[in-house]
């Protein structure tokens, strides 16, 4: 809830709103972001298509984990 509260009251236009999903707390919370992020009229994309990027160069799934993108 409070993850959804700081961003309730802290999102603008062209935010980039950032999860790492290493903590258990914020993987409960990306749910119901999404919804209030949709309901208030904001669209979810990726930082690639944010970019003009959309093809993926590299994926980084955690300090440790070095498995190629497929």
């Amino acid at each position: 809830d409070l993850i959804l509260q700081k961003i309730q009251a802290t999102v603008y236009d062209g935010a980039i709103i950032l999860f790492h999903d290493i903590y258990p707390e914020t993987i409960r919370a990306v749910p119901q972001v999404i919804d209030y992020l949709q309901e208030q009229g904001y669209r979810i994309t990726t930082v690639g298509d944010l970019l003009g990027h959309p093809t993926t160069v590299e994926n980084y799934y955690g300090r440790n984990d070095h498995r190629p993108v497929q």
